[in-house]
């Protein structure tokens, strides 16, 4: 074959491939983006020089809040932007009325190792004087009441809950849970670089797509605004 019928050859920096080309549907994009937050979330609580105290309430809004971001695609297909202001404002005032009412006994402690968690629940019942007596994953409180405790290993976090109490109960129970949980150490665990890592990766490409609509985000923002 001779030279002048070889195809032309591509030069090496058209050949690269970027993130950039690859194409990401934006329905993959909506669905990827809360999921990350959720996790990236997550990762930032394990983190912490010291484990991180939640009300049942604040982590049951967490992840309400992260469910109400994957609505929102569908939402604003059927309903527009008022129809999605009016569902966030109305899923967030309904889902805190209700767990104020069923779930203010309920603390969630990330970045906690679960064998930590019977010997902090045993130094707050201490602190409080109360007796109570050991059985299994549960405190039985002399008089009436008792705390379960459960853990999520995957995430490294513990569940405290107070059952069959009075509200003055709960509240020394609570204030002297964060105390207590403040002055506890924790190093940063696998499990977290690990959500943070996944986090991050997730974020790259709908960051990417962003990037490069701009223009056609300032314009979505713009006409939500008039």
């Amino acid at each position: 074959m001779s030279l002048a019928a070889r195809p032309p050859t591509r030069p090496v920096c058209d050949m690269v491939i970027g993130i950039e080309n690859i194409p990401v549907p934006e329905s993959v994009i909506t669905v990827v983006v809360p999921v990350a937050i959720y996790f990236l979330i997550l990762g930032l609580l394990n983190s912490r020089k010291s484990p991180q105290l939640l009300t049942g309430l604040e982590d049951s809004l967490l992840l309400v809040g992260c469910g109400v971001l994957l609505a929102v695609p569908t939402i604003l297909s059927f309903f527009g932007a008022t129809g999605l202001a009016i569902t966030i404002g109305l899923a967030v005032v309904g889902t805190a009325a209700c767990l104020f009412r069923s779930r203010s006994r309920v603390w969630v402690i990330y970045n906690l190792p679960a064998v930590c968690a019977d010997k902090l629940v045993e130094d707050v019942l201490k602190a409080m004087g109360k007796p109570f007596i050991r059985d299994g994953d549960q405190f039985l409180l002399a008089g009436n009441g008792r705390v379960e405790v459960s853990s999520f290993a995957l995430l490294r976090s513990v569940s405290v809950r107070l059952h069959e109490c009075d509200e003055q109960l709960r509240r020394q129970f609570g204030e002297i849970l964060g105390r207590a949980t403040a002055r506890m150490s924790a190093e940063t665990s696998p499990g977290a670089m690990a959500l943070l890592l996944v986090a991050m990766a997730m974020l790259v490409a709908p960051l990417t797509v962003a990037a490069h609509k701009a223009g056609e985000i300032a314009r979505f923002i713009s006409d939500l605004l008039q």
